[in-house]
């Protein structure tokens, strides 16, 4: 009788033992997890980072191209300002022509 009350003790003694190996185990699993995790966040901070760059960018394009239609629509209106200079300076010299053959 005591050897089979040793043999069941055996029994729990080597369950328990396989019982905190798992335990173990899942330690070790959940400290990788955690350390993935905080490579996980790391990398979302970077790329957070990495958008506020972009978006101050895309800004800066944004207002660059505003300046630039600006500019643009002036240099049109310029040029057509100069098309309406040349089109009556032209007329002008067909009139000192005509008023010239006339003398």
């Amino acid at each position: 009788m005591e050897k089979e009350i040793l043999d069941i003790l055996k029994s729990i003694q080597e369950g328990q033992k396989e019982i905190v190996t798992r335990i173990d185990n899942l330690e070790d699993g959940q400290k990788r997890i955690v350390t993935r995790f905080d490579d996980v966040v790391t990398r979302i901070d970077n790329l957070e980072g990495g958008q506020k760059r972009i978006e101050k960018k895309l800004d800066a394009v944004v207002e660059q191209t505003a300046d630039l239609t600006e500019f643009k629509t002036s240099v049109l209106n310029r040029l057509e300002n100069l098309k309406d200079v040349e089109i009556v300076t032209k007329e002008n010299c067909y009139e000192i022509a005509r008023i010239k053959a006339v003398k």
